[in-house]
Formats: structure tokens, sequence, C-alpha cells
């Protein structure tokens, strides 16, 4: 097609408006599953239905912290031992480039995005102004102005994208894009040229261009901003054209006689980048992680949901045979433990009727159960306590966990890998505004303040593909400050301790700063108050009792005793309450 053409931008609007309508049986089911998530207790249009376990949110809090933990960060390899300097300085301002863009946050709202069906991200330049091409290069003895802007990182919602459905795979498809609003007083950059009297502008509300409720309703309705004193605005498609290699801007609600064509001369592979975890054959369209568990999770809330209403059912009230209410009302008048006058304790009896029934509450364990195991032991995941009665156990079923999202992570990490090389190309290839970095001189505190641009870029040896990119494998990872204290107690113990007393450790331990980091990590800072410096008394009683033990036999005997289990698990313990729950109903029968 020609996008320069209105009659083929017509065919273009038509193909987008029938992938749009294949599309809203996933967008519902997509709504449907983050209503789920956001329960029932805190957003004014969540699950429709009390949700007192809410499966969907641990599934996906569990999923998001294993794969996105810590802040991103690439490396930047050389591929030749001349291009180690322009590496490092590549790999300096990528990541302080990562962090000016906020990629920590962005990639943990695509990560859920994924989860959810699919992230999408659009990489490009924002073009912030012009300068002279003397001042950006004065080498050069050139006249004009050059555009100088930044990275521009954008998480796109699903919720206004659309692709090529009739293609069969994502990689084929002769289109997608997605929607986005404008002001009125920005509308010239987006469509220059076009008089604000052929464009309508409309309402920002959470109803999409078939009428159908929008994601974003959950929080906020769908109204719009209800008031005047608000800029108008305006409802705008971007379409990528891979095969025409264009951009091609038009109103949603149009025709599209209003359009503006922009010709892509940026990075190969065009602007948009796409995150999925559960693709299925022979489909342009992957699969939420969470869909199997939708079901599951609602059964789970509805047996629930009974129990309670079981529970506030329930009613335990005294009998009496006729001639003993005397006895009755002594029980009654009574406090613990009293000593009271009966003339027949038979005649007397408590009852409990209804209750919750034994059978839903096996129902009940016996579907979280499911609910753990199709999620992939998430319950494992989050940390919620131990699944099996030993330890060595416990390891393979946390191990087995890991290994379930393990393809996750993997999909995850080239994501990031391929983000990091989009962001790097524009960093190469087109101009940017300067990004400061700072170089460390190896074995020394000196530090040096520098700059990148894509101008240095140019002038260092090497071209963009002479280089490799690599993402740091802790980088991602999450642990929390227990675990980083364990780790450097292990290391402390195993590693420098026993180097220390080798002689092959050259360095001196830092003892109070050890202490600092306990503190710091433990969240204990009364440790630190109760140490101080030694008096010379304490440090002579100190040195005595030194050397009194250095004159200790050898020779001791040591007792070691080994637990295999880490305490009781949630299935056997589910199992104890569900038998004394039995026992207690059977009692209060008798």
């Amino acid at each position: 097609m020609n996008p320069n053409k209105a009659e083929d931008r017509r065919e273009l609007l038509t193909a987008v408006e029938h992938s749009r309508e294949k599309l809203e049986h996933i967008r519902e089911a997509r709504r449907r599953l983050i209503k789920r998530a956001a329960g029932s207790e805190w957003y004014p249009h969540g699950a429709n239905e009390r949700t007192p376990i809410n499966q969907i949110a641990q599934a996906e809090g569990a999923l998001v912290q294993h794969l996105i933990g810590g802040e991103p960060k690439a490396m930047v390899i050389a591929g030749d031992s001349r291009l180690v300097a322009p590496a490092y300085e590549q790999t300096l301002a990528l990541n302080a480039e990562s962090q000016r863009v906020g990629l920590r946050t962005k990639l943990r709202r695509l990560v859920r995005d994924a989860i959810y069906g699919m992230g999408i991200c659009r990489v490009g330049m924002s073009r912030s102004r012009t300068v002279p091409v003397r001042e950006i290069a004065p080498d050069l003895d050139e006249e004009g102005d050059v555009g100088v802007g930044r990275i521009l990182l954008e998480v796109v919602s699903f919720e206004s994208w659309v692709h090529d459905c009739q293609a069969d795979t994502l990689e084929s498809k002769s289109f997608c894009g997605h929607a986005y609003w404008v002001d009125e007083d920005e509308i010239d950059h987006y469509l220059p040229g076009a008089g604000k009297k052929d464009l309508a502008d409309e309402e920002k509300r959470w109803i999409d261009e078939r009428g159908s409720e929008m994601a974003g309703a959950i929080s906020r309705g769908t109204d719009g901003e209800g008031r005047s004193g608000y800029a108008k605005k305006y409802w705008l498609w971007d379409l990528w054209l891979p095969r025409e290699r264009a951009i091609v801007t038009m109103p949603v609600n149009g025709t599209g006689d209003i359009a503006n064509v922009t010709p892509w001369n940026s990075r190969p592979g065009g602007p948009y980048l796409f995150l999925q975890y559960q693709e299925i054959p022979d489909q342009a369209m992957p699969k939420s992680v969470l869909a199997d568990l939708a079901l599951v999770h609602d059964s789970l809330n509805s047996t629930f949901r009974k129990l309670i209403d079981q529970t506030c059912d329930q009613k335990t009230i005294l009998g009496f045979k006729p001639g003993h209410e005397d006895d009755a009302q002594r029980i009654l008048d009574s406090g613990s433990r009293a000593c009271v006058q009966m003339r027949d304790p038979s005649a007397v009896q408590e009852f409990s009727f209804n209750g919750p029934d034994q059978s839903l509450l096996g129902m009940l364990l016996q579907t979280r159960e499911l609910a753990n195991i199709i999620g992939g032991n998430t319950d494992t995941l989050a940390g919620l306590g131990a699944q099996t009665p030993t330890a060595s156990q416990e390891e393979l079923v946390a191990a087995n966990a890991n290994g379930r999202i393990q393809a996750m992570e993997m999909e995850t990490s080239s994501f990031v890998v391929e983000l990091f090389e989009a962001m790097r190309w524009y960093l190469y290839n087109e101009q940017v505004e300067p990004v400061p970095i700072v170089k460390e001189v190896k074995g020394t505190d000196l530090r040096l303040r520098d700059e990148w641009s894509a101008t240095k870029a140019a002038s260092t040896p090497g071209r963009f593909d002479s280089f490799a990119m690599q993402i740091e494998p802790y980088s991602l990872a999450y642990r929390s400050p227990e675990q980083r204290l364990q780790t450097i107690l292990q290391l402390w113990q195993n590693v420098i301790m026993p180097a220390l007393q080798s002689g092959m450790l050259t360095q001196v331990p830092d003892m109070d700063r050890l202490i600092d980091i306990i503190s710091q990590y433990s969240n204990l800072p009364e440790l630190k108050m109760i140490l101080r410096a030694p008096t010379e008394d304490e440090m002579a009683g100190m040195s005595s009792a030194g050397e009194s033990r250095g004159r200790q036999s050898p020779n001791t005997t040591r007792t070691y005793v080994r637990r295999g289990s880490p305490g009781p698990t949630n299935r056997g313990m589910a199992m104890q309450a569900l038998q004394m729950m039995g026992s207690g109903r059977q009692a209060g029968a008798q």
C-alpha cells in the first residue's frame, strides 16, 4: 500500500477496525483477569464477587518478584582489545541512560503486562531542540542545524494496541500500532498542517472506540474530566508499517483523509519491542500465564464464601429438659470454673447447629493445593511456608519451582538484551543530549567525569556491531537484605577468614564495617549501641584471655544434631485443622 494516498489509508483503517474487533475477546479476557487481581475491597469497579483469597494476585506478585527484582544493568563487551575503552564508556552511558528513563519501573510494568498476555514497549527519540552542526562537531566544516533529543521509552497498554490479526505470526504482521491522547496545544506536532476545524476533539474516557469498558476504568470509572477548564483532547493512532517503513498518524475515529506519514529512517526493526511468555502454535497472540488459574481462583473463592456464610449462620445453644430451668439459669449466670449446684447435669447440654460443612472445607483445601500446582508452586515462589516434611525435599521443591519459571527468566533476559541493544543503537547512531558518565581508575580511588554522545561514538574506532551485549545475571534477580547478609556472612566465614589465616589474603578485614552492614541489613540500629572501644585494662584482659585459649588442648569433643525437617507443612497443618473440626462436630453431635 501507499500510505501517502488517502484511499489506501482508508483501507488501512478498515483493517485496523477488523483486527481490533478480533482482539476484543482477548482484551475482555485480560480485563477479567485484571479484575480478579484487583480484588473486591479496594477499587470501586474491581472484582464483582468477594475475593477473600486472591490467588491471581499472589501468583502475579511471585512471578514479578522472581523475574525482575534488581536494577537492570548491561555490559558492553569489546570484540577487539583496542575497543576496551569505548566499550567501557558505552557501558557507563547505557546504564546511566537506563536510570534516566526509569527502566526498572517500566520493565516491571512490561513483565506484568506479559504475564497478562503481552508486554509492549516503544523505543525511539524525542527531539527537544536543534543546535548548529559546528557546536556538535566543531571539526566538520558544515553549516546548518541538527536535531538533538533524548531516548524515549514508553510502555504501551494492550488496551490501546492493535496488530494485524490476518498474519500467521506477530513477526509477519503488515501493520501494528497504538492509540494515545494528545492535548490541543500539541496537535500541530503530531498532525502538522491539520486545521483544528478539521478535527473533532473528544473527552478522554476509559471506553474504547467500540464502546467497551477498558481496564483503566477499574480504579476510576469510565467518565472523563467532567468539568470545564481542561484542554481539549484528540485521540490518535500511530500505525507502524514494516514493509513500507513508515509511521502513519491518524485520528482514531477519523476517515483517513487527515494523516501524517513519517518515513522510518531510524533503528532497524521499527519502534516496537514485545515480551511474551506463553506462545501457542499458529496464533498471532500469546496466552496469559494466569489464564489457567482463573477458574480455580473463582472456585476457591466461591467455596470460601460459602464457608464464611455458614460460619456466620452457626448457632450454639444450651438445651435443658422441662423442670430443670434453674440448672440452666445457674450455668448461664456462672463464670468460668465456677462451682454450680445442679440437680441433674445430664438434663442441661450444649448443642451446635449449622456451621462450616466439613466436605466444603476439604474441597477448599484441595482446591488451594490445586491452585498452588497450577500456578507453578506459587507458595514456594512467594516464600509462604514449607511444602514438604524434610529440608532436602523442600530444596528439591524450590528448585523445581524455580525451574518452571526458568523459561520465563530466559525470555525476560533476552528481552532486556534486545531493549538495551535498541537504546545503545540510539546512543551510537543518533544525536542525543550528552550523557554524563563517571569513569573509575582501577586500583585507585580516582574518578573522572566525562560525557558520552553519538558524535564521540563516531570519532572512536569500531562499528556498532563490533561490540556485544551482556546482561549482568545478578541485576535482574531480587535478593532481600536477609539474603544479602547471609551471603556476606558465608563469604566471611568460608573465604575471607580461611584466606587470612593461611596468609593468602593481603587485605585486612574490617570488622567495624561488618557490624555496620549487619546492623543495616538486619534493621537493628541498636547493635551499634552495645559496642564501644575497649579501655586499656579491658585490652589487657582480652590479650591474656587469648593466650589462655591458645594454651588449651586442641582435642575437643563436639556433638552435632541434625534436624532434617523445616517444620510443619501447609498441607499438614490444613489436614490437622480439618481433622480437629471433624472431631469437634462429632463430639457436639453426641
